[in-house]
């Protein structure tokens, strides 16, 4: 029952950038596997393991109405994931909505829509893990624009960061980029920003407690910076 969970936290927590795709599947593939113990218990009183399936998926569920709304199109510019945690009936409407927001940047920059290539590559990560749940939905795009429609075809396993960065002067990538720049600046969790949090404690202890505000921000953020290699001493 909690192998989908202890993976998820693998995924989530250790990635150095968990994207909103990462958490789609994660979440989708959870809820999935819950629902099947709780369908398989036929007991009555229901045993404790569906009890406790139960009142995760409850709660997942109320998370993912406003995660499912708010995660789309980030989920979709993330290369590793483009369509794969989106059901069949679920696709003509994603990619309604992907293409408007992809039209509205295009307008935006003045750009017309380009084409891409993509190229499949073998998984051996813990995200191959959650994709095996949704091969069986993944159908491959049928667009009239021949730019998304060759994007959306395969997702490939890179990461997105890296993908995006190496492409970002490209002219036939500069729409997806600039969407790309603006719906990853997202926080798919917040590991990483409670992490910092976390650490404040030791910049403001008990014994230097009046650091001014300005001060305090420019110590964690130079820690920060420091351990990132953005900056040396």
């Amino acid at each position: 029952m909690l192998k989908s969970i202890f993976f998820a936290t693998e995924l989530l927590s250790t990635s150095n950038y968990p994207t909103l795709g990462d958490l789609r599947m994660a979440i989708i593939t959870i809820m999935k596997e819950l629902n099947k113990i709780i369908e398989m218990d036929n007991e009555s009183p229901p045993a404790t393991p569906t009890l406790i399936a139960t009142a995760i998926v409850v709660k997942l569920e109320d998370y993912w109405h406003l995660l499912d709304k708010n995660s789309k199109i980030g989920a979709i510019l993330d290369p590793s994931h483009k369509l794969i945690t989106f059901s069949e009936s679920e696709l003509e409407m994603t990619r309604n909505e992907f293409f408007g927001v992809y039209k509205l940047y295009s307008e935006k920059y003045n750009l017309s829509f380009l084409s891409l290539e993509a190229t499949s590559i073998n998984s051996t990560s813990t995200r191959s893990y959650f994709k095996k749940s949704f091969q069986n939905h993944y159908n491959q795009s049928t667009s009239n624009n021949e730019f998304i429609k060759r994007y959306l075809e395969i997702p490939e396993e890179v990461n997105c960061l890296d993908w995006y960065s190496t492409r970002f002067k490209d002219p036939n990538y500069i729409v997806l980029s600039h969407m790309a720049r603006d719906f990853f600046s997202i926080q798919a969790t917040s590991v990483s920003s409670e992490s910092a949090f976390s650490i404040a404690k030791h910049t403001l202890s008990p014994v230097r407690n009046r650091l001014d505000p300005e001060k305090a921000r420019a110590s964690l953020c130079l820690k920060s910076w420091i351990e990132a290699k953005i900056v040396s001493i």
